[in-house]
């Protein structure tokens, strides 16, 4: 039997590149994020409009599914750290699992306590400017549930513009907003025209 075994070579980029801005660390998840994951997943209000309350088990392939993405499509959403204590305050980042819909969408979800800082914002700027000028996505958008006025918010914030309703998985259904294409952007990725 021929056998051989090889590992990437360490000194290799690492699939998950990482991205810093004033106040977060973009990342590859971490074991290390287990706990503070789970707790944002086993909040009820935090997963009102994410698929609900999931326990540790669950947790653990959900974030385990966001790190397998990049080696499966290139992409997947980043773990968001505050530089400030090094603590995991959410998630961000390009998202398409199978069967949710045709198009990648800007993903992303917070730890309650970390509501009310901006770092959601923070967050989405950074994948905004990292799906364009890393992937060379045309277009971006979010799926966001209707009742989901926080989220809303955030979209309109960054631009976004409501463009129609449609249902993910065949059954749920949720909006679309459409983030504003690269062209709208000047050179230090502000919306032209925006004060």
């Amino acid at each position: 039997m021929s056998y051989s075994l090889t590992y990437p070579d360490p000194s290799s980029q690492t699939l998950v590149p990482i991205i810093e801005t004033e106040r977060l660390i973009l990342r590859a998840f971490a074991k290390s994020d287990i706990d503070r994951f789970a707790e944002m997943h086993g909040d009820e209000e935090a997963t009102r409009f994410t698929g609900g309350v999931k326990d540790l088990s669950a947790s653990w392939l959900r974030m385990s599914a966001m790190l397998g993405s990049w080696s499966l499509k290139g992409f997947g959403p980043f773990a968001v750290e505050a530089k400030r204590d090094r603590k995991l305050v959410g998630l961000a980042g390009p998202w398409q699992p199978e069967g949710k819909w045709k198009e990648a969408e800007l993903s992303y979800a917070f730890h309650p306590d970390s509501h009310g800082q901006g770092f959601a914002k923070e967050a989405v700027e950074a994948c905004l400017r990292f799906v364009y000028e890393t992937l060379e996505w045309p277009e971006a958008m979010s799926c966001i549930d209707k009742e989901n006025t926080k989220s809303i918010a955030l979209a309109e914030k960054l631009g976004a513009r409501f463009e129609r309703n449609i249902k993910i998985y065949k059954i749920v259904p949720v909006q679309v907003w459409r983030y504003p294409y690269p062209a709208e952007f000047d050179e230090n990725w502000n919306l032209w025209g925006a004060e």
